[in-house]
């Protein structure tokens, strides 16, 4: 399955692996952030002060289908950033939003 970035209303593929991406989510999740931060400075986030894991959505009806949702701080303040492994994103962003409230 591919792996997807949101953030700041932007849906971007990413290069990274479906394998690694939940073995960091597993493992050490900040990780993964600093693994996409090129990425992220290419949309204008760069200086990030501080970040943390909001949530981990695994989808119960898709194995591997998972959502990472973390919190930063940078220049111009706070974002959301989302790191999806899935086929079909804006569905999983859907669940996600629908489980979140």
């Amino acid at each position: 399955m591919p792996t997807w970035l949101y953030v700041l209303d932007i849906l971007k593929k990413l290069d990274i692996s479906e394998k690694e991406v939940l073995e960091l989510i597993n493992r050490e999740p900040l990780e993964l952030l600093s693994r996409i931060k090129d990425v992220l400075k290419d949309l204008g986030i760069k200086n990030v002060k501080h970040a943390r894991v909001l949530n981990i959505f695994k989808n119960p009806l898709r194995v591997n289908e998972v959502l990472i949702e973390y919190i930063i701080r940078y220049r111009l303040g706070e974002a959301s950033v989302k790191v999806m492994v899935s086929n079909n994103p804006k569905a999983l962003l859907r669940m996600y939003y629908e489980y979140e409230a």
